[in-house]
């Protein structure tokens, strides 16, 4: 009886401060509704694909009948990367910095905090692909960070498997060094033999290792898979979905300063009956 009795008051509340519910929701949708639609600037999106490939893939590709795996082997301990370990490098600070210096955004006020939100390097589940999709202000814009950053993350990636293979030459020819001058010290034939092999195998390994730089060989390389073109339409503000959580607040907030109003009412009312009573007794 009780909870028949206290939702009977509270649609009675409702119904009395109906009129400034829909004052304050509507408020809140035609205010957000307008702030969307000529405020807020429109963002469009666009996307680029690299696809990644095994080198013995891409010479497959270009009907290259030569077998390089004497090359492949050359290069020691050559870092395997996952697809997310080429996301991490994609949001590298050199990457997001060398974008900017491309396209001379600096000029327009970008840093590699701004640019950074407005690119997403994502994979595609079971696929070798990495999307990087922009959002901009400027869909000419949107299309040239997009693109610039496939050349340069392309580029720094080519550079990283160079500083390797360099260091993987620059350890083979200490070694050949070290083997030399343990080959003047040796005293045996059979001594003498080992270390000539080892040298003459680190040398051979130090001249395979040099064809690999020479042919920018690593165990993968990047393939633009789709460049980034000039969106027509844009993409946000979503007006529809901005209306809506409008709507939301602004009934919850509407209930909310119902529910204020009335205990101040209540209050009120409560004061006024107590002065009201004293008042009587004084009187008596």
């Amino acid at each position: 009886m009780e909870k028949d009795i206290d939702v009977y008051i509270i649609i009675n509340v409702l119904k009395r401060r109906f009129l400034l519910i829909i004052a304050v929701v509507t408020s809140f949708v035609v205010i957000t509704g307008l702030y969307s639609s000529y405020i807020l600037s429109p963002v469009y999106e666009t996307k680029s694909v690299i696809l990644v490939t095994s080198f013995t893939q891409n010479l497959e590709s270009n009907n290259q009948k030569a077998d390089f795996n004497f090359i492949l082997q050359a290069v020691p301990q050559f870092p395997v990367l996952t697809m997310n370990s080429y996301i991490l490098q994609a949001k590298s600070e050199v990457l997001m910095e060398r974008t900017i210096k491309k396209l001379k955004l600096e000029e327009k006020g970008y840093t590699s905090q701004i640019i950074r939100s407005q690119i997403r390097v994502t994979n595609p589940k079971e696929s070798n692909l990495l999307e990087i999709t922009v959002r901009n202000n400027s869909p000419a814009l949107a299309a040239d960070i997009a693109n610039a950053f496939c050349q340069e993350f392309m580029i720094l990636m080519g550079e990283k498997r160079l500083q390797f293979v360099n260091s993987a030459i620059l350890s083979m020819v200490g070694e050949v060094d070290r083997l030399n001058e343990q080959l003047l010290l040796a005293t045996t034939d059979y001594d003498k033999n080992l270390l000539m092999q080892m040298v003459s195998s680190l040398e051979n390994k130090i001249i395979q290792t040099k064809i690999a730089r020479s042919i920018n060989i690593g165990h993968t390389q990047f393939l633009v898979f789709s460049e980034a073109t000039s969106p027509e339409r844009p993409v946000g503000p979503n007006l529809f979905k901005n209306m809506l959580i409008a709507f939301a607040l602004g009934l919850m907030l509407s209930l909310l300063l119902v529910s204020i109003l009335e205990v101040l009412n209540l209050s009120k009312s409560a004061k006024e009956s107590d002065s009201n009573q004293a008042m009587i007794s004084k009187s008596m």
